[in-house]
């Protein structure tokens, strides 16, 4: 199939303008990209709280079936004493401790990202739009106040600070 030159040169013309809606991109990405990479940062941030490394046990409950559960520290809690006992697997149950037991030893990361997602709130800093994990349910620019990351606190590599809620 031969394409003259002149629709050769009608084609290039056509080309999908990049400013568009679909083609959006900045200097640091297609929004696509940039949710991914703050998501996939909050799971990294998730993994080094205390809270990823609570122990996780299967445990009876009063109808004799077999649940999956995470105990956490009561200084983990923040004064919230219903979250020392957190159901995990989505409240599933089993016949028998042993297939709860399996299924804790196959799916123990997504148990713990389970459990860790349920407890923090992806938030950004105000000021540099770094994910911070946030205990708890925060909203930005919510009454609370500004949310705002360690590194932007303070410039002290020595003594850093963790993030804040900075109140106006």
């Amino acid at each position: 199939m031969n394409i003259s030159a002149s629709a050769l040169q009608a084609a290039r013309r056509k080309r999908c303008n990049r400013s568009s809606v679909r083609f959006t991109m900045t200097r640091r990405g297609t929004p696509r990209m940039i949710d991914y990479r703050r998501k996939r940062r909050y799971r990294e941030l998730l993994e080094e709280t205390p809270h990823w490394n609570a122990p996780l046990s299967c445990k009876q409950d009063d109808d004799g079936d077999w649940i999956i559960v995470a105990r956490l520290d009561p200084e983990l809690t923040h004064g919230r004493h219903s979250l020392q006992e957190n159901i995990l697997a989505g409240g599933q149950c089993w016949n028998s401790g042993e297939e709860a037991d399996r299924h804790l030893g196959k799916h123990e990361g997504e148990l713990r990202l389970e459990l860790t997602e349920d407890l923090f709130t992806m938030g950004l800093c105000t000021r540099c739009e770094d994910v911070v994990p946030v205990f708890g349910d925060y909203v930005a620019y919510a009454p609370a106040g500004e949310l705002v990351c360690g590194p932007c606190l303070t410039d002290d590599d020595d003594d850093p600070a963790g993030p804040a809620i900075l109140h106006p």
